[in-house]
């Protein structure tokens, strides 16, 4: 795939996922952004919506959670 395709193809999901956080299908935009993490786990973006997510269907402790792999993600590249 090219770098084009690529990065059409990832401004497709992100406005799909950003169109399900305004349809309130939280769930939807939870698998969006978990995907996201699995292909680019150095985005810190997709922890931050991701937990977004997760706070909105009131799962505060997971979306804690979240932000916090993603903090630590950053404390030991800066390390």
């Amino acid at each position: 795939m090219s770098d084009s395709a690529s990065s059409h193809s990832k401004m497709q999901w992100q406005q799909q996922a950003e169109q399900y956080l305004r349809q309130e299908e939280y769930d939807r935009a939870a698998t969006l952004y978990e995907q996201a993490i699995e292909a680019e786990p150095d985005v810190k973006f997709h922890y931050w919506y991701l937990g977004l997510a997760l706070l909105l269907q009131d799962k505060a402790t997971e979306a804690q959670t979240t932000w916090l792999m993603a903090m630590d993600k950053l404390e030991t590249e800066q390390v």
